[in-house]
């Protein structure tokens, strides 16, 4: 759980991949997003002012070493 500015947004981390599974938003297009797992993708929540971005200084593309809020 991450405190946002509605209230608090759940992330789930799954092995080596992330989803927004919950999000205390009007719309929940951070939800529908659904889980991402490659460096460079990303999930925004916009009206929370909340980022989830995979990054990676490895070039195996299924790594996952940071998620940064």
């Amino acid at each position: 759980s991450v405190p946002v500015t509605t209230g608090e947004n759940i992330v789930e981390i799954d092995r080596d991949r992330v989803r927004m599974l919950y999000a205390q938003c009007p719309d929940k297009d951070c939800m529908r997003q659904g889980f991402i797992s490659r460096p460079g993708q990303m999930i925004v929540c916009l009206p929370n002012r909340m980022v989830i971005k995979i990054q990676s200084d490895k070039s195996t593309k299924e790594v996952v070493d940071e998620v940064t809020f």
